[in-house]
């Protein structure tokens, strides 16, 4: 849909990334009313100019506005495990702007930490740094309106992608660093999806690449039939039994369990019980039946309400 707006659009790429900024950014812009100048320099990565009681009134304003929102539960995570053992090893983002990461700033000022938690990474040549979580922006960035490029970090509109053509050549390549911080990551660490569709066909195709070679390697040690499922995805119920089964099945294949919510306000609540302090209770789950040899258990899913 997104090369199709581009394309009756008679926009270049330039001017349609102005106006898919422009779209982005307009409801915040308006709800913040006189705030929008300041919060605009935030949401732009801006390296000067800025106090610390901006980022209070930044983060005031989201939690008042935006209660469910869900990469503000996320930045209370990351802050709250940044540094221990159950830290994210990297954090992929296929967004096109920064709210996850200016949260988790706002956050850490809030309780007197001044130091970058994140590596933003835009490009193959972007930095990284020890003690920092990698973030990829795998599709690029908007830059902000109304923002000038001075002063701040660049955003990545060249790695925005608008055509089908485009979107295909990410993962056609035996090397794009797309491809291959996500791989990486699918390979070594069990993900958590939140806040995606997983109709990515890239995001499919590497999942499903990735599993493939685990079903095979689980083979080749005798544990044919195996559960061989690794990661998980967050997301909220369709309101059926019989379509929680048809989104189930759609993603088996892919390695991912499913754990439903009634609400996004449950996010925080589901983050918890995976990642705290405590062992999360185990999820009630329908005992299996007889199984053939080399069938594949349906995953198990848990449900929080």
């Amino acid at each position: 849909m997104i090369e199709a707006a581009k394309s009756r659009s008679g926009l270049d790429n330039e001017a349609f990334a102005d106006l898919l900024a422009k779209t982005l950014y307009e409801r915040i812009a308006k709800e913040a009313g006189p705030d929008w100048k300041k919060f605009r320099r935030i949401l732009a990565a801006t390296r000067s100019g800025l106090q610390d009681a901006d980022w209070t009134n930044y983060l005031t304003f989201v939690s008042g506005n935006y209660p469910t929102l869900s990469a503000a539960v996320l930045a209370e995570f990351i802050l709250q495990y940044h540094g221990t053992n159950r830290a994210p090893r990297a954090i992929l983002s296929f967004n096109a702007e920064r709210v996850l990461e200016t949260l988790v700033k706002a956050r850490a000022k809030s309780v007197g930490i001044g130091r970058k938690l994140l590596d933003p990474i835009e490009r193959s040549i972007s930095g990284r740094n020890p003690g920092r979580i990698p973030l990829y922006y795998c599709h690029g960035t908007v830059a902000v309106p109304g923002e000038s490029q001075d002063g701040q970090v660049p955003a990545a509109v060249d790695k925005l992608v608008f055509s089908e053509t485009e979107y295909h050549a990410i993962s056609g390549h035996s090397f794009t660093w797309q491809s291959t911080a996500f791989i990486q990551a699918a390979f070594s660490h069990a993900i958590l999806f939140v806040g995606v569709s997983l109709s990515d066909p890239n995001m499919r195709r590497w999942l499903s690449w990735i599993q493939s070679n685990r079903r095979a390697e689980l083979d080749l040690i005798g544990q044919q039939g195996q559960p061989s499922t690794v990661h998980y995805w967050l997301r909220t119920s369709p309101g059926s039994k019989e379509a929680e089964a048809w989104i189930e099945a759609s993603v088996a294949h892919l390695g991912i369990r499913i754990i439903w919510l009634d609400h996004w306000s449950s996010l925080k609540q589901a983050l918890g019980l995976m990642i705290g302090p405590q062992a999360p209770p185990k999820p009630k789950t329908t005992a299996p039946g007889p199984q053939k040899a080399g069938q594949q258990r349906r995953p198990r899913t848990a449900r929080l309400r």
